[in-house]
């Protein structure tokens, strides 16, 4: 049973099957104290009855979501739930739905044949085949990943050697996103990791014509590495594509044959019925039936510099520098290359220091990206970007076109959020369950952040509306115990006035 787990040597709980039970915040451990979570291919959740299905499901969920966040190879899991007699064998992945397979009851011969013919053929699996990552090592003698990264053309891969996940994949679907602190050489056994690269590993969204985070890093390197004027920093790509498997297979010459790693190559074999039988178009222009879910393809990106979390800002000028820096980076990737961020928020602006010590602001992650000009611009604009800071147009999903606006909206509501709030940890307010809560849950800004779009949007309106407004509902609630906050609370206004 499952919901037995015994205490195990390295101080976390595993049950009788090898499950260990921790919370997702966990994710950056030393990976040498559970080296037998990495051998995991499965999770199983039992219960006594078929009543408690509901209740196996929900559990299964939780602990592939651990297993995402402490298994940093973990491309797709297997999962087994099992009910008194009844076993089901499912499959996550980073699209949306789980694939379950039918009842094998195991009370019976029929089902217990079913059931030992899986186990048998989970035993001839390949490791990419289990749900891992074959093109990622963990070289235990230098205790570091060794990651595989695509290049340009026809050159072979590049590695990247890394000791640390910044980012982990703690979600259960959508990208998965990972990024890791690394560097090019290979480290000296028992030397130090002098991090010089950034790798962000994710399943980006395959079927959109408009949406390349590969391509728009390609675009802005190419554009921006030519001028000489450039006093900002931005994400300088060095190798980035579509992760590649080899298939096993080798060609006419003798070479080995690779194939694209994306949830169509998962699904290849699986008897589902992908389509929904909507012939009415897709979303990337093309006819026929559309999707049931959308096709993920890994990527893979290494980039310089590397940045820091917008929460090491020192002071109150040193974050306005760095918002001064980071819409400097906007405004001219906008112009050059015709591309809009589309998703300006706390998470996507990083915090760098130069060789001369100055600090600057760091404009990252282009998944939500869009061209705003010419053949590649999209026709009608999607709901993309993180809920807290979403434009009101973009919370309507309104079919005008977005626009820079959308983007300086999004900022101000960045200031309001880290003005309120805090702009680090010596200023920061927390709901911690403390004696504070009941005063920072009275903060109107919290309406950003709670309800539907309709909600949220209707909410944001009537704030921004009037200077009295805003006045009253948002800046009455930035920090006055904050070195300089009535700078934070002069330029929210002028920004607010300005749009």
């Amino acid at each position: 049973n499952a919901d037995v787990k015994p205490k195990s040597s390295d101080g976390g709980t595993r049950s009788d099957i090898g499950l260990v039970e921790v919370s997702p915040g966990t994710a950056l451990i030393d990976l040498d104290k559970s080296p037998g979570y990495y051998e995991l291919f499965a999770v199983l959740e039992a219960k006594g009855s078929v009543s408690k299905e509901t209740r196996v499901f929900e559990q299964l969920l939780v602990y592939t979501r651990q297993l995402y966040a402490l298994q940093h190879d973990r491309r797709f899991a297997w999962g087994v739930v099992v009910c008194g007699s009844s076993v089901r064998v499912c499959l996550l992945s980073p699209n949306e739905p789980v694939f379950a397979s039918t009842v094998m009851n195991v009370a019976t011969r029929p089902g217990r044949k079913a059931f030992v013919e899986f186990l048998v053929n989970c035993s001839f699996c390949d490791t990419d085949q289990l749900g891992l990552d074959p093109t990622m090592i963990y070289l235990k003698h230098i205790k570091c990943w060794k990651i595989e990264c695509p290049t340009e053309g026809e050159k072979g891969p590049k590695y990247v050697y890394s000791d640390k996940v910044i980012v982990a994949a703690d979600r259960l679907f959508c990208r998965h996103t990972r990024c890791f602190l690394g560097l090019l050489d290979m480290p000296p056994e028992g030397g130090e990791l002098k991090h010089d690269v950034v790798v962000k590993d994710s399943w980006s969204d395959a079927v959109s014509t408009h949406r390349d985070e590969v391509e728009f890093l390609r675009e802005i390197r190419n554009a921006l590495s030519v001028k000489e004027d450039v006093d900002f920093e931005y994400p300088r790509l060095l190798h980035g594509g579509c992760v590649k498997l080899w298939t096993g297979a080798t060609d006419g010459d003798g070479k080995p044959v690779f194939i694209a790693d994306d949830t169509d190559y998962l699904y290849r074999d699986l008897p589902i019925t992908t389509t929904t039988g909507n012939d009415g178009g897709n979303n990337d222009g093309s006819s026929g039936p559309a999707p049931m879910w959308p096709s993920r393809e890994h990527q893979r990106i290494v980039m310089q510099p590397v940045g820091r979390p917008l929460r090491l800002a020192e002071s109150v000028p040193e974050l306005i520098i760095m918002l001064c820096n980071v819409m400097q980076c906007h405004g001219t990737i906008l112009s050059e290359c015709g591309i809009l961020h589309c998703d300006i928020s706390t998470s996507n602006i990083l915090v760098v220091w130069t060789d001369s010590g100055l600090v600057r602001g760091m404009l990252i992650d282009f998944d939500c990206a869009t061209y705003i000009k010419g053949s590649k611009s999209e026709a009608r604009a999607e709901m993309m970007g993180t809920l807290l800071f979403m434009s009101v147009l973009n919370l309507e999903d309104s079919p005008v076109k977005r626009t820079a606006l959308d983007d300086w909206e999004s900022l101000l509501y960045v200031i309001c959020w880290l003005g309120t709030y805090g702009i680090n940890e010596h200023t920061q307010r927390k709901e911690d369950g403390g004696s504070n809560d009941s005063e920072l849950k009275k903060f109107t800004i919290r309406e950003w952040r709670y309800g539907s779009f309709d909600e949220i949007s209707l909410k944001k309106r009537l704030h921004l509306a009037l200077p009295e407004a805003f006045e009253t509902s948002i800046l009455a609630g930035f920090n006055p115990d904050m070195e300089h906050w009535m700078m934070l609370t002069g330029l929210a206004s002028e920004l607010r006035r300005t749009l």
